[in-house]
Order: structure tokens, then C-alpha cells, then sequence
């Protein structure tokens, strides 16, 4: 239902972006071009959030599958861009690994964690969201125990910028 097209080609992330080491492969897409059935997935998540956050939430514009190789795919910790407004959504489509929400990164201070498995979804604040200047969680995603597959949903300010490996 939320698979990415096949005619989009998987890329390799950036090893490093900044602090941030990451392991795995993205494909993306403007949402308005993103198959009709993650559309209307999207659309339903965002009014359903809008109205329990009793605010309408920006449309989304981007649509990132992402892939991880069991036992080396993995995000350090980081947040989302600045420019990532409103909530960020990521459902994993497949696989299990282990998602930690952190108070800080040097010293690793953990809020939370939990295994993601198959259908399971998250959701995240972007920027300015609940108040001016709000950023999204710190937030890191394990080495999965199986490939894993997720697929991500944002809005960022700047409009549509498809990723470039650097």
C-alpha cells in the first residue's frame, strides 16, 4: 500500500552529515507524486493530527522511503532540519529496530526507546510546532535485526528539495 514505486531509484544516504553518521538508502519524492494510496494515507494521518492538535498542519511535500541492512543500517542521533515544519510521520513498512528519543547526544541521555516493528507508526514534531521556536526531538534509529523499510512523511518550508548524497 505505502511501497515506493519502482521506478524510483534507491540512492545511498550520506555517510556522514555532520556529527551524524548514517548507514542505509533513500528514494524520494514530491508527496503530490508519491502513488495515490500513501496520498490518501498522508492526508488522513494529517487531518486526523490536525484536528486532535486542534491546528491544521502543513500539507506534507516529501515523501522518503528509506532502507537498512540488518546488524549496520543506522541513524546516530539527530534532528530533523529546522525546516521541517508541522509533524514529521514515519511508519515502518518492514523490519524491527530500536528507536530512542534522547535528552542529549554527549552524554547520551535517553527519554525513551522502543523496537519499531511492521505497521508500526511514529510521529514527531518538526519545528514551531506547539510553540516558536520548538525543535523536532533528538532522536536515532538502531541497527535493525532483518532489513527494514520505513517511508516518511514532511513538510519542509524551502518546498520539494530532493536529497543529494554528499
Amino acid at each position: 500500500m505505502l511501497t515506493k514505486p519502482q521506478t524510483v531509484p534507491w540512492t545511498p544516504m550520506a555517510p556522514k552529515v555532520g556529527a551524524v553518521t548514517q548507514h542505509g538508502w533513500f528514494a524520494q519524492l514530491p508527496f503530490q507524486q508519491a502513488p495515490e494510496r500513501l496520498q490518501a494515507f498522508g492526508s488522513l494521518m494529517q487531518a486526523t493530527v490536525s484536528a486532535a492538535l486542534g491546528q491544521r498542519l502543513p500539507d506534507w511535500n516529501e515523501a522518503t522511503w528509506q532502507r537498512y541492512k540488518p546488524g549496520y543500517g543506522h541513524i546516530d542521533p539527530h534532528r530533523d532540519q529546522a525546516h521541517y515544519k508541522g509533524m514529521i510521520l514515519i511508519v515502518t513498512l518492514s523490519g524491527a529496530a530500536e528507536f530512542t528519543v534522547l535528552e542529549s547526544r554527549d552524554p547520551p541521555m535517553t527519554l525513551d526507546r522502543w523496537t519499531t516493528g511492521d505497521g508500526d507508526l511514529v510521529l514527531l514534531r518538526g519545528a514551531d510546532l506547539g510553540a516558536a521556536g520548538a525543535r523536532c526531538p533528538l532522536h536515532s534509529i538502531g541497527a535493525p535485526t532483518a532489513d527494514r523499510l520505513t517511508i516518511t512523511l514532511r513538510h519542509n518550508e524551502r518546498g520539494y528539495q530532493p536529497w543529494t548524497k554528499t
